[in-house]
């Protein structure tokens, strides 16, 4: 028996999940299934596959595929319920698929499938972990129609170090989120049991291992890679994350060190002439290593002088509008790691820059900011202005707000800097000036948006930066937006879409891999003159490109597969042009659409197989 078109599948799938959970999910009625090929039965139930909201009660459907001949046999852990389901008589699971109850409350599953055919799972709840076990075939897995990797089901992040040299090791330490295996890549890089996997007292995870002779490590992290730092060895080496690239020193600045290692600021007695109380607030001065002033900071102040500061111990449980205020030009504030931290006050800041004057040249860094409103804001007040300013290796997390916001600040930087868990946006650059940017930012489970550029008339910079797990859109332009570079960023698993583009110009979005979002890859609304291209788009809960109102946009040499529905639509965009990408395997029968209300469009040589 052939299988149904995809299409015919997904919604009997549906259906019959009606049926086990007696009707508990809003899906097309049974009834409507003989009209499946169009009407409202497939667009509602599409439209619950893809919506971006979480629901403890949501129904999912997993579909685990030998591709060749063979056996393909799995294993796989449920946080909630999972029941065996049957399609058809080439998509079902059958008694030797095994489902056994664990003491912590999981749901252990083993089956095996092999040539050609699927196993098919009701799920309510989290797959929490998944690996082959044994057998010849590959497998393909497919979770409410859209075909996943491994990573993308468990929304997990793969981290490789690899040797460059023949005959030199090199030593490491990866800090991480959540919990670590040990794995095998399709490269044959693998973790091996001397390197070292321990659980923390504050709940993270410390890998330590050795590689060599261009051999490498391998491991899944489920959960986020906080840092990276080499302890030794002389091997030049790759550090690779989800099959990209990575600079170590990026990663290893989000950490809340400088990146390069080392520490450029005081951290005891050096022979400073330590006078205790001296009018500054508590602060003792001395000088560092290069001969340059330093203001040690004992507890939260306001710096009106220029200078270098540096701070001496954590501040915790704040109370108050703002704990540093930083109101002069050529400042330097080095938390040197230590944490300020504040009490979840409405308006509250934890490091304030800004005065009614113009201030330039202030550089914050290596500071922990947790519970105010704004971990940091950079902003102008009344008559005055704000130029140059440097956040580099910041880690602003638990805020109610937003983690960094840079307001009317004209060369404002980013840098290395880690926002996370903020009840609002992670980083907001609020009508930044020219030469602003955010390079190495990691932005991570924020309520709102993970990056959001507003209002950028001058060529802000999104680049070699991370959005993954915000409740919103991953990285965000809008209103009026000018030359906006969005390059070289993974954007993966966020609620909403992963990149969105409104009421902006000749923006560039390249490079970019853009995976597992709830909504689109990529939107374009109200876009002109953008440049979309060599990105990675798959695996998307909507289109991989969607383009509304966008005019005179080239969307070319992308890679847009596996997404929820068509991998690119046009709706009212006109004199757009679509060039040589890979389009194929989107769960849509048409793999590029454009409506009758959109025209001029240019759709050549794209190929939409693979």
């Amino acid at each position: 028996m052939s299988q149904l078109p995809r299409t015919h599948r997904t919604l009997r799938v549906l259906v019959a999940v009606v049926a086990v959970f007696g009707g508990t999910v809003a899906v097309a009625p049974a009834a409507a299934a003989s009209n499946a090929t169009n009407g409202s039965a497939v667009d509602t139930a599409l439209e619950q596959q893809r919506s971006p909201s979480p629901d403890a009660n949501r129904i999912d459907f997993l579909e685990i595929r030998a591709v060749d001949d063979g056996e393909y046999a799995y294993r796989f852990r449920v946080d909630g319920y999972v029941q065996r389901t049957r399609v058809d008589d080439q998509v079902k699971s059958e008694a030797n698929d095994r489902l056994r109850r664990n003491d912590d409350g999981t749901v252990t599953v083993i089956g095996t499938t092999g040539n050609g055919l699927s196993d098919a799972y009701v799920i309510v709840g989290e797959i929490v972990a998944f690996r082959k076990t044994e057998g010849e075939s590959a497998g393909q897995l497919t979770l409410n129609g859209l075909e996943l990797t491994v990573d993308e089901l468990l929304n997990t992040e793969t981290v490789e170090v690899v040797s460059r040299d023949d005959d030199e090791a090199v030593e490491y330490t990866i800090r991480a989120r959540g919990s670590v295996e040990r794995i095998r890549t399709e490269e044959n890089v693998a973790g091996d049991v001397d390197d070292r996997i321990t659980r923390n007292d504050d709940g993270t995870v410390t890998i330590r291992g050795v590689t060599d002779d261009q051999d490498g490590d391998a491991f899944r992290v489920r959960g986020e890679v906080l840092s990276f730092r080499q302890t030794g060895g002389e091997s030049r080496f790759r550090l690779r994350l989800d099959g990209l690239d990575v600079d170590p020193e990026t990663l290893e600045a989000g950490a809340g060190r400088f990146p390069g290692g080392g520490n450029d600021g005081g951290d005891g007695d050096d022979g400073d002439n330590d006078d205790g109380d001296d009018g500054n607030d508590g602060d003792d001065n001395g000088d560092d290593s290069n001969g340059r002033d330093v203001t040690r900071v004992r507890e939260c102040t306001r710096i009106d002088d220029p200078g270098r500061y540096v701070l001496t111990s954590d501040l915790r449980n704040v109370d108050g509008d703002a704990c540093v205020e930083i109101q002069a030009s050529d400042v330097a504030f080095d938390g040197d790691g230590h944490r300020i931290d504040g009490v979840d006050a409405a308006d509250s800041v934890g490091v304030a820059v800004g005065a009614d004057d113009a201030i330039e040249n202030v550089t914050v860094r290596d500071v922990e900011l947790s519970d105010w409103d704004a971990g940091l804001r950079a902003s102008a007040r009344g008559g005055g202005s704000v130029t140059d300013v440097t956040v580099d290796g910041v880690t602003s997390a638990s805020n109610r707000g937003f983690g960094v916001h840079l307001a009317d600040v004209d060369e404002g930087r980013v840098l290395n800097t880690i926002v996370r868990n903020n009840g609002a946006s992670g980083l907001l650059l609020d009508e930044p000036g020219p030469d602003s940017a955010a390079v190495g930012v990691h932005a991570a489970g924020n309520d709102g948006y993970g990056i959001v550029v507003f209002d950028a008339p001058d060529g802000t910079v999104v680049r070699d930066s991370r959005a993954t797990g915000n409740g919103g859109t991953g990285i965000a332009t809008s209103n009026g937006d000018q030359d906006t570079v969005i390059r070289d960023n993974v954007v993966r698993a966020n609620g909403g879409d992963g990149l969105s583009l409104s009421d902006s110009a000749d923006a560039t979005v390249r490079g970019n891999v853009v995976r597992a979002n709830g909504g689109s890859g990529l939107v374009g609304f109200d876009a002109r003159d953008a440049t979309v291209a060599g990105n990675d788009i798959r695996g998307n809960g909507a289109y991989g490109v969607e383009l509304r109102h966008a005019d005179r946009t080239t969307v070319r040499e992308n890679e847009i597969r596996r997404n929820g529905d068509s991998g690119v639509i046009l709706r009212r965009s006109h004199d757009n042009v679509i060039v040589r990408n890979v389009v194929c395997r989107n769960l849509a029968a048409m793999q590029i659409r454009a409506g009758a209300d959109s025209t001029g469009n240019e759709v050549r040589n794209n190929r939409l197989s693979c």
